[in-house]
C-alpha cells in the first residue's frame, strides 16, 4: 500500500492527472492489507468526489470490501443506498456483501428476499458466490430447509456436483474451495433436518475444510445421540489434516463414553498435545480423565496430569476425585493417598466422591488399618453426614451413600465402637430390646450390590442381626446374644471376615458419574497428620 501511494504522488509531481483507474488499483491495494484501512479509504472516496469523478461500481465494491473487513456494516448499507441513488447499477459482489450482513444480524427474511430479487434479474450473473452467501446465511440462522433448496437451485442453474468438467478438472464458474464450503454448509443443514445419509453423503464430498463444519456438524450428532457418527469424523478430519482442538475433542470424548470406547479418549489426549492446543480447559481434561479413568490404565492416566500440568492447565476437586478412583481401581493406593493429600493441601474440599472409590480400593486390597483412618478422616468431615446414632438405647448405622468398600468398613468401625458402647445401654428388662439396626439398604435394584456384600460380610461375621426392608435390625429379646457376641468380637474374626474374596463381588463402579462439584476451602491435612491418626487407630 505504501508503495502504491508513492507511485500515485510520483504521478502528481511529473503532472500526469491520476484517472479512475489509477484511484480503483490504490484502493484495491488497500482493500488487500490485512488491517481495515477504513479512514483511508473514505479519504481516497472524498478526494475523487471533490475532483467531481463519476464513481463507478468497483470503486463503491472496494469500499464496501474494506467496511465489511471492519465490521461497520451500517455504512456498507450506506455506500449501497449512495450507489443505488447515484443510478450506479451493483455488481454481483455488492449484494454478496448485503447477504452476508442480513446473516449476521440475524434477518435471514431479508436475505433470502434480496436473493431471489437479486436472481431473477438477468442483468446478475448466477455465480456460486451468490449461492454461497445465501446458503451461509441461511445456515447461521438455522433455515436449514432453505439451504437445501438452494442447493437445489445451484445444481440445476449452475450444474454442480453433475460432474461438467472444465479443464483443469473444475466445473464451470465453480471453484474447488467453494465446493468444500457449499458441500459442508449440505451436511449441516441434512444433519439438522434428520437426512442423516444425505449428510454423510456430502462429507465424503469434502477434501478441505476447517474446524468449524466438524464442530458445528458433532453438535448436531450429539444432540441426536449419534456417537457413532461422531467417532466416524475423527477419522475423516485425518484424511483433510484437520487438527484437534478443544470444542471437539469434547464431543469427541461424549461419544467415547456413550459408546464405551474408553480407551480412545487417551487418543484425543495424544492428538491435542500433538496440535498444540492453547486454549484447553480443566473441564475437557475432567472429561478425558473422566472417560479413559474407566480402563484403570493408571500409567496414562499419570502422564495425562503431567501433560495438563504442562499446559498449564490446574486440576481441580474433580479431577482429584477421578484420578484417585482410577488409581484406587488399578491397585495403587498408595498413589490414591498421595493425591487425596495434594487435594487437601491446595485447598480442595474432599466428597463422598472422593472417598467413596478410595475406601473402596482399600478394602478391595485388603488393607483395613488404612480404611479405617480414611474413614476416619471422612467422619470428621462430615462427608457421610451422621451415620453412627449412639445413646443408651440406640446403636444405629446409616450407610446411605456409601459405597461398597465405604460401607463395610463402616459397618466395621460402627461395630468396634459398639465394643466399648454396650455396656453403657440401659435395658429395663429381659424382653425390652435396644434399637440396634443398620439402615440404608433399601431392597431396591440400585441397592442390590451392596444389600448382597453386607449379607456376606454379616454372614461370615456371625452377626446377630435379621434382615429387614431397610437392612439389619436386632431381633427383640436378642441383646444378650448380641452382647456376648460383641464380647467374642476381636481383630482376628474381622481380619477373617474383611480379607475374604466374597465381599469384591458386585461392588459399585470406582468411577462415578460427573456432576458439579462445590469448590469450598479447607484446612490442609500433612501426610504426618494422617499416619497419626492410622497409628491411633491401629492401637
Amino acid at each position: 500500500l505504501d508503495v502504491s501511494v508513492g507511485l500515485f504522488q510520483d504521478m502528481l509531481k511529473q503532472g500526469l492527472e491520476p484517472n479512475m483507474i489509477t484511484y480503483r488499483a490504490v484502493l484495491n491495494c488497500s482493500s488487500r492489507v490485512h488491517e481495515a484501512q477504513l479512514e483511508f479509504a473514505f479519504s481516497w472516496l472524498d478526494i475523487m468526489r471533490e475532483n467531481k469523478m463519476t464513481l463507478s461500481a468497483d470503486i463503491y465494491e472496494l469500499v464496501m470490501m474494506i467496511c465489511m473487513k471492519a465490521e461497520e456494516y451500517d455504512k456498507v448499507l450506506e455506500l449501497y443506498r449512495e450507489m443505488h441513488d447515484a443510478g450506479v447499477e451493483p455488481k454481483v459482489y455488492s449484494y454478496i456483501m448485503l447477504l452476508a450482513i442480513h446473516g449476521r444480524r440475524g434477518d435471514y427474511q431479508a436475505a433470502w428476499d434480496l436473493f431471489h430479487s437479486v436472481r431473477s434479474r438477468r442483468s446478475i450473473p448466477r455465480s456460486d458466490n451468490l449461492y454461497n452467501a445465501a446458503i451461509c446465511a441461511m445456515r447461521n440462522n438455522g433455515q436449514f430447509g432453505h439451504v437445501l433448496e438452494l442447493w437445489g437451485g445451484m445444481q440445476a442453474d449452475l450444474g454442480v456436483g453433475q460432474g461438467r468438467a472444465l479443464r483443469g478438472g473444475r466445473e464451470a464458474g465453480w471453484y474447488p474451495r467453494r465446493k468444500q464450503r457449499v458441500y459442508g454448509s449440505v451436511a449441516v443443514a441434512a444433519a439438522h433436518l434428520g437426512l442423516w445419509e444425505v449428510a454423510d453423503e456430502h462429507m465424503k464430498r469434502v477434501k478441505v475444510t476447517g474446524r468449524n463444519l466438524y464442530v458445528s456438524l458433532m453438535d448436531v450428532y450429539r444432540q441426536a445421540g449419534r456417537w457413532q457418527q461422531i467417532l466416524d469424523l475423527v477419522e475423516h478430519m485425518d484424511a483433510t489434516n484437520t487438527v484437534m482442538c478443544r470444542e471437539i475433542a469434547q464431543h469427541v470424548v461424549y461419544a467415547c463414553r456413550q459408546t464405551r470406547t474408553y480407551h480412545k479418549a487417551y487418543q484425543v489426549y495424544q492428538r491435542l498435545i500433538a496440535a498444540e492446543v492453547e486454549d484447553m480447559d480443566t473441564f475437557t481434561f475432567n472429561l478425558i480423565f473422566s472417560a479413559h479413568g474407566v480402563t484403570s490404565n493408571w500409567p496414562e492416566m499419570e502422564e495425562m496430569l503431567e501433560g495438563m500440568r504442562s499446559m498449564g492447565v490446574e486440576p481441580d476437586a474433580f479431577t482429584y476425585n477421578t484420578l484417585i478412583a482410577s488409581a484406587a481401581r488399578a491397585g495403587n493406593q498408595t498413589r490414591a493417598l498421595d493425591l487425596l493429600g495434594e487435594m487437601m493441601a491446595g485447598g480442595m474440599t474432599p466428597t463422598v466422591l472422593t472417598f467413596n472409590p478410595l475406601l473402596d480400593g482399600l478394602v478391595s486390597n485388603k488393607q483395613p488399618d488404612q480404611a479405617l483412618g480414611i474413614l476416619q478422616q471422612a467422619l470428621l468431615r462430615n462427608v457421610y453426614g451422621d451415620p453412627i446414632q449412639l445413646s443408651s438405647s440406640t446403636a444405629v448405622l446409616d450407610v446411605e451413600g456409601m459405597s461398597t468398600g465405604a460401607a463395610v468398613i463402616s459397618i466395621v468401625h460402627w461395630l468396634l465402637l459398639l465394643k466399648d458402647h454396650h455396656q453403657a445401654m440401659v435395658i429395663e428388662d429381659a424382653s425390652s430390646t435396644p434399637d440396634v439396626k443398620i439402615i440404608g439398604l433399601p431392597e431396591s435394584a440400585e441397592s442390590f450390590g451392596l444389600r448382597h456384600v453386607v449379607r456376606g460380610l454379616a454372614q461370615r461375621m456371625r452377626l446377630p442381626l435379621q434382615e429387614t426392608g431397610m437392612g439389619m435390625q436386632l431381633a427383640p429379646g436378642d441383646f444378650f446374644r448380641f452382647r456376648e457376641w460383641l464380647c467374642n468380637l476381636n481383630e482376628a474374626d474381622i481380619r477373617a471376615a474383611l480379607n475374604d474374596d466374597a465381599h469384591r463381588h458386585n461392588t459399585q463402579p470406582a468411577v462415578s458419574a460427573a456432576i458439579k462439584l462445590s469448590q469450598g476451602t479447607d484446612a490442609a491435612h500433612s501426610s504426618k497428620h494422617n499416619k497419626a491418626i492410622i497409628r491411633s487407630l491401629d492401637r
